[in-house]
């Protein structure tokens, strides 16, 4: 059994030239040296002497092969007396000073001179630390002997893994250090080689490729996988894939369904009690979608005031709360989220949240004409825990009530919008930056978008139908437009997306734009309609200032257009652009009216802070970025037909 210690150094031993050969154990693989550097270590050697001894293994005894020696570590100085010995500055069977050692100690010695030498590629390293491994050497002796932690020993060692088709692509610099780390999400070579050749250019970013491995899974503190608990899914026969090379060591929970099932036995057994409330209707979700349930009405409880009871009762869940909080915070970074300690706070945290939210709940005052008319929704908040919406009044129910009250609605001054126009044009070029992206992925809408864009031209002369398409055929990009208004665009996914998409074509044309129509003819149907679609989607104008239906609405639907996967609500990009009261108003809307009434009682930007960590993952978004209903659809008949 071989163990992890420190041999005695063996002696030197002098071993004429000739008996010395480079040997394939080295692990050096990818030479960075060339044939100048290698007379400059010559000139060295001639002038000063061989300062340094080589580590050479005894060779392997084969057939017409005399006996001899392989160099592990020292074959620049190798290749140098070589030269040396062929100009003559050397006798030919000069004795060189040689460390001999077996096959294991070999690769690590060379391992160890070759990093402190001429620069190594990555390559080499992680093969090498993989041979030690394989010769019986654990990890923990690996990290060790080179000074490094066992995790960044065992990421180097899942590199050496991976396909060597890829890992050839690497040495050659035909893919970076990234990519390659995001394709360690899968052990098949196969599927590692199929996301990568699968992918077209512009989507190979680490990015990309690793979402084109897990698209179907679940991250680990998606709250979908926190509601559920990862303990629970995997004693239910789940699997969970893991991320070595995330910040924090991320997982993926690969079977979806048997993750829903056990949220909907949850959420089912929270709703069951909602129901015993008396409400006309109570539905289960898996999230909260806020673009629809923003069409529909919203009756406020009374609230009856706390006892003194309760109120002792809720500040001590607070305390707990905040010193719950204070014990996660203060975790060191390189604790793993996933560790069962870890997970066991964090789902104390959500328990102490659901018996606040219980609290709260508790004291609304329902009439009995708002049960019989609203509903409830139950479903999974951003911390995973488990959350109730009550009093929303569907669309259709509140329109008899509706025509009621139109007279006194009529009365009332004219509602205040909730956005500014500067934020406005901000929220909307970020959409269209989004949309684009969308759209340039998407050619069969993009030859809708830019056909009907036509039409209207071509068969609707009068201008008045322009304003029905966003598509700006006459107008160049409108990259711009959007970057005046939005100066955070370009830090934006969308933003990215569409600047490597660009970057790939701008590769692809000729330089010279009077050979473009016969380049263009030479295409495929299928390069063409890539092609169509970038340009259509990189002049789509859907920039505006009113919280309106727009024609870019159109593009949008027929795209299933998510702004969640491409914005999220943080501090600059809309919480310091709103009120300290719009604030509240949103936490309270997306987590809970408690955690509202704490930014109440702190200053603007501190406010603004706490409900980016707040509403993130909840999927909330604002006005400007949920989807609209048309506000009309085109019916009139083409002139002259």
């Amino acid at each position: 059994m071989t163990q992890d210690r420190c041999e005695p150094h063996p002696p030197i031993t002098l071993i004429p030239l000739p008996q010395l050969r480079l040997s394939p154990r080295n692990v050096r693989k990818t030479p960075s040296e060339d044939s100048e550097a290698i007379e400059v270590l010559a000139a060295t050697i001639a002038a000063e002497g061989l300062l340094q001894n080589l580590v050479v293994v005894p060779s392997p005894s084969k057939e017409n092969e005399r006996a001899g020696y392989e160099v592990v570590a020292g074959g620049r100085r190798w290749r140098a007396l070589n030269l040396l010995a062929s100009e003559g500055k050397l006798p030919q069977d000069f004795p060189v000073p040689c460390k001999v050692l077996s096959h294991t100690e070999a690769i690590a010695a060379s391992l160890i001179e070759n990093q402190m030498q001429a620069f190594m590629h990555p390559a080499d390293q992680f093969e090498a630390f993989k041979a030690l491994v394989d010769n019986g050497k654990s990890v923990g002796y690996v990290a060790a002997l080179f000074g490094l932690s066992p995790r960044l020993v065992q990421r180097r060692l899942k590199l050496a893994r991976l396909s060597p088709k890829l890992l050839a692509l690497f040495r050659e610099d035909k893919m970076t250090l990234e990519q390659l780390m995001s394709l360690t999400l899968s052990d098949d070579h196969e599927t590692q080689e199929r996301i990568w050749w699968g992918a077209p250019v512009w989507e190979r970013s680490p990015f990309s490729l690793r979402k084109r491995i897990t698209e179907q899974e679940v991250e680990a503190q998606h709250p979908l996988a926190r509601c559920v608990g990862i303990a629970a899914y995997e004693a239910a026969g789940g699997f969970v894939r893991r991320d070595l090379f995330a910040e924090e060591e991320a997982g993926y929970l690969t079977d979806r369904s048997l993750l829903e099932q056990l949220a909907q036995k949850k959420l089912e057994a929270v709703a069951s009690e909602v129901r015993a409330e008396g409400w006309a209707w109570v539905e289960v979700r898996m999230d909260y979608d806020y673009s629809e349930f923003s069409r529909y009405a919203r009756i406020r409880p009374t609230r009856r005031p706390w006892t003194e009871a309760q109120e002792k009762t809720l500040k001590a869940l607070h305390e707990q709360q905040d010193t719950l909080q204070a014990q996660i915070d203060a975790l060191p970074d390189e604790v793993d989220p996933n560790d069962a300690a870890v997970l066991a706070l964090e789902q104390q945290s959500v328990q102490l949240a659901e018996k606040i939210d219980a609290m709260d709940a508790a004291a609304d005052d329902w009439a009995e004409d708002t049960l019989r008319q609203a509903g409830a929704v139950i479903f999974i908040g951003r911390d995973g825990g488990v959350q109730i919406q009550r009093g929303l009044v569907r669309p259709d129910d509140a329109r008899p009530r509706a025509s009621a009250d139109q007279q006194t609605r009529a009365a009332l001054p004219p509602k205040k919008p909730v956005h500014s126009e500067k934020l406005m044009r901000r929220l909307s070029a970020q959409r269209t930056a989004a949309l684009q992206a969308e759209l340039s992925k998407r050619p069969e809408i993009a030859l809708v978008a830019i056909t009907h864009r036509l039409v209207l031209s071509v068969f609707f002369r009068n201008s008045r139908y322009y304003h029905h398409s966003a598509v700006q055929v006459q107008s160049e990009s409108t990259e711009s437009l959007l970057a005046r208004a939005a100066p955070d665009l370009e830090s934006s996914q969308a933003w990215q997306t569409l600047n490597t998409q660009r970057t790939a074509w701008e590769k692809q044309l000729p330089e010279d734009g009077a050979a473009l129509f016969g380049w263009l003819l030479k295409q495929s149907q299928d390069t063409l309609l890539s092609l169509l679609a970038f340009c259509t989607a990189a002049t789509v104008n859907g920039v505006t200032v009113h919280d309106t239906a727009h024609p870019s609405e159109k593009i949008a639907q027929a795209l299933s257009l998510d702004m969640g996967k491409w914005w999220q609500p943080t501090q600059d990009s809309y919480f310091m652009h709103v009120s300290k009261a719009r604030i509240a108003e949103i936490v309270s809307e997306a987590v809970s009216k408690a955690e509202a009434d704490k930014l109440m009682k702190m200053k603007k930007a501190e406010a603004a802070e706490a409900a980016q960590r707040l509403v993130s993952q909840t999927g909330w978004l604002p006005e400007g970025l949920r989807g609209k209903e048309p506000a009309s659809t085109d019916t009139a008949s083409p002139s002259g037909t």
